[in-house]
């Protein structure tokens, strides 16, 4: 006489068995992906023209689609593009992200690149800048200002968010990205400066409260102007993604 007791039990082994390596090898297409995007966006920033990247790997994705290379699924991530652009069933399980997509991802840093990089729009960036650090210079050493808004705190709002217009200027202001973000950076400093000078100025106080309001400020300028421009932020030096060639 046969018995059923742990049938269920054999089954879900015998899936678990089956699936775990299908699971485990999608995840490690995903991470794959995800760093090949990695990998681009740093290629842009470093290069200053995504737009030419976007036109090389075009090329090479179309020469591997037409002429598909002889080479080891093994190694496939060491290619810049697909090796095996042209078998379609090879393709099912590349870990090269869709080719169309990363140049779709290199027009949108071109077009933000092009935004922030000609000389008018640059100039006009550091004229708004500076007309803005003056302005909260004067603001901050009046005798006497009173904002609008009764609630509570409000003028720690109020700093916030003047600091984080001009930290965002100075990322989209000051060419080069470690210019850009020291600049963004030295208003926390002006800031600082600012309430320590209030403390000379009849009516008003120096207050630490509002010097962290304005250094968080900066802060989320900093981040919101970079994530615009479509920087981010480069791979640890154990993940670096640099250029490859088979």
């Amino acid at each position: 006489m046969t018995t059923t007791s742990g049938g269920p039990g054999l089954v879900g082994g015998l899936l678990m068995a089956i699936l775990a390596p299908i699971a485990a090898s999608l995840i490690q297409m995903a991470i794959s992906r995800s760093r090949e995007f990695l990998a681009d966006a740093t290629g842009a920033q470093i290069s200053g023209a995504p737009l030419a990247l976007a036109g090389a790997l075009a090329k090479l994705d179309a020469a591997a689609r037409q002429i598909p290379m002889q080479a080891n699924p093994a190694t496939e991530n060491l290619f810049i593009v697909n090796p095996f652009a042209g078998m379609s069933m090879a393709a099912l399980f590349s870990t090269h992200p869709p080719t169309e997509e990363r140049i779709r991802r290199f027009a949108r840093d071109g077009r933000a690149l092009a935004m922030t990089s000609g000389t008018a729009v640059r100039r006009c960036l550091v004229g708004v800048w500076l007309a803005s650090m003056a302005v909260d210079v004067v603001c901050s050493l009046l005798p006497r200002l009173e904002l609008p808004g009764a609630m509570w705190n409000a003028d720690k709002l109020y700093h916030g968010a003047a600091y984080a217009w001009l930290g965002g200027l100075a990322v989209l202001a000051v060419p080069g990205r470690t210019a850009g973000r020291l600049a963004a950076l030295s208003m926390i400093v002006l800031g600082a400066l600012l309430e320590w000078g209030q403390s000379f100025v009849p009516g008003r106080t120096a207050s630490l409260g509002d010097a962290a309001a304005n250094a968080v400020g900066v802060l989320l300028g900093l981040w919101l102007a970079t994530r615009w421009k479509g920087g981010k932020t480069p791979p640890a030096a154990g993940g670096n993604h640099s250029p490859r060639t088979p």
